[in-house]
């Protein structure tokens, strides 16, 4: 189930692989469809919004895991957090299952930005939720 929850949180929220990968258990509101991220890029904390689906995948995660490590997403062997590599092997792993040649978080990240600009979202509105820069 981690792997759903996590795949779909990239589609859903088109955030950055280290984002994603430091997301801590106290910054998860499931109620309201949102996480703040504390640790990005451009080093400002900003929320983010998931679909009700995504956030069904994220509550039967949470009813698996235990509470004893305070991050989202961690290496199930040793309940460690799950590091960068860790996830470039979960998208690695789908990948293979699925035959696949190309498919990574930057790929959902980019498809999103490309669907937006095709739909006519509001360019702050785009900007904003992949965490550009407000320069």
């Amino acid at each position: 189930m981690q792997q759903r929850a996590l795949i779909f949180l990239f589609i859903d929220r088109c955030a950055r692989l280290s984002e994603v990968s430091k997301i801590k258990l106290l910054n998860v509101d499931t109620d309201n469809n949102t996480i703040l991220l504390d640790h990005t890029k451009t080093k400002r904390e900003r929320v983010i919004y998931f679909t009700d689906f995504t956030s069904n995948c994220l509550k039967t995660y949470l009813n698996e895991i235990n509470n004893s490590n305070r991050f989202l997403f961690r290496n199930v062997q040793h309940n460690t957090p799950l590091t960068y590599i860790g996830v470039l092997k979960v998208f690695k792993k789908i990948r293979d299952e699925l035959g696949i040649e190309k498919f990574s978080s930057h790929m959902i990240r980019h498809s999103y930005g490309t669907m937006a600009y095709k739909k006519d979202m509001p360019s702050l509105f785009t900007k904003n939720s992949m965490g550009h820069s407000r320069r």
